[in-house]
């Protein structure tokens, strides 16, 4: 693994953990514990896992295309995976406030993203193949990592603002 690898992750991760400090510092209320938070994180990457998995069975079990399924099927399972992970936090009365639901909606995302890659890039070295870094995978606050989490940040605060 090539430094300019290790120095563009480390560029595309920097402005969500940022995200992440700066939601939780401005939190008056904190209820939320940094290691909960790093747990919820924790908890994004099990979901990337379990998502791979449900993934591959789903492709194999509907026998679309990988670009039909990665188009329509794939993202509406991953999405609502991580969504019942907030459901769940939910239920349990671990949210109490809106910028609670901001905050692990966002580091449920941001974790997810981050194993996802891990996943990919180390099949993809195990395989022998080279992997190519889109540009906007590295844009600060563009890229994937902020992408997931900020498709799962609407959710969890209009269910924060239903419940």
């Amino acid at each position: 693994m090539s430094t300019e690898i290790i120095l563009k992750a480390f560029i595309a991760l920097l402005p969500v953990i940022v995200l992440i400090i700066v939601l939780h510092r401005l939190d008056s209320h904190r209820l939320l514990g940094t290691r909960f938070i790093v747990r919820m994180f924790g908890v994004g990457g099990g979901v990337a896992v379990l998502c791979s998995f449900v993934n591959a069975y789903a492709s194999d079990w509907l026998g679309t295309e990988l670009t039909s399924y990665s188009r329509y099927a794939g993202p509406l399972i991953e999405e609502s995976i991580k969504a019942g992970v907030l459901v769940y936090l939910f239920r349990t009365h671990r949210i109490g406030f809106l910028i609670d639901a901001g905050i692990l909606g966002f580091t449920v995302g941001a974790g997810y993203t981050i194993n996802k890659f891990t996943l990919e890039a180390t099949f993809e070295y195990l395989l022998g193949s080279d992997r190519e870094i889109d540009e906007a995978d590295v844009m600060p606050g563009i890229g994937m990592p902020g992408t997931h989490g900020y498709n799962i940040i609407a959710p969890s605060i209009a269910f924060t603002y239903k419940f």
